[in-house]
């Protein structure tokens, strides 16, 4: 039996505060003693490899999955043949979280916050103008209810 960690979706258009509400519900949340992950969705191609650095000789030469390592952070860059869905990537790669924040993922059913008058599919815990500029009290309603999310074993 796995744990199952719960998600919320942060929607919403372009420069409506995604971002913003993001970063302040990660500081609020870990001040409560949560350890949050997050998750960013890219609609479009991304790099973060750069060329002429060994991880990107290491792609280039045909390695499909590369990982990076310190002593202090891992970089993992794999090719996907399909984008895994938000369910699979939090149980692939978020086993010590409590909870993750997604930014994105329009499309998807799970729970979310929805910023700008988007709409969605499944559960919506808020919906608000903007997520920049809200007060802290505000903020922590929303991690309020960001901690209600249902937790437990799959």
């Amino acid at each position: 039996m796995s744990r199952v960690i719960p998600y919320v979706r942060v929607i919403g258009p372009k420069n409506s505060g995604k971002t913003c509400l993001i970063e302040a519900l990660v500081r609020e949340l870990s001040a409560r003693g949560l350890r949050v992950g997050t998750i960013k969705h890219d609609a479009h191609q991304f790099e973060i490899d750069h060329e002429g650095k060994d991880t990107w000789r290491h792609r280039q030469a045909g390695s499909v999955a590369t990982v990076i390592c310190s002593a202090s952070q891992l970089a993992l860059m794999c090719n996907v043949i399909e984008a895994p869905s938000i369910p699979e990537l939090v149980a692939r790669y978020f086993d010590g979280c409590d909870l993750v924040l997604v930014e994105g993922y329009k499309s998807d059913s799970g729970p979310a916050i929805c910023l700008g008058g988007v709409t969605t599919e499944g559960h919506v815990l808020a919906s608000l103008p903007q997520g920049h500029g809200l007060t802290a009290e505000q903020i922590g309603e929303l991690a309020d209810l960001v901690q209600t999310l249902p937790h437990g074993a799959e």
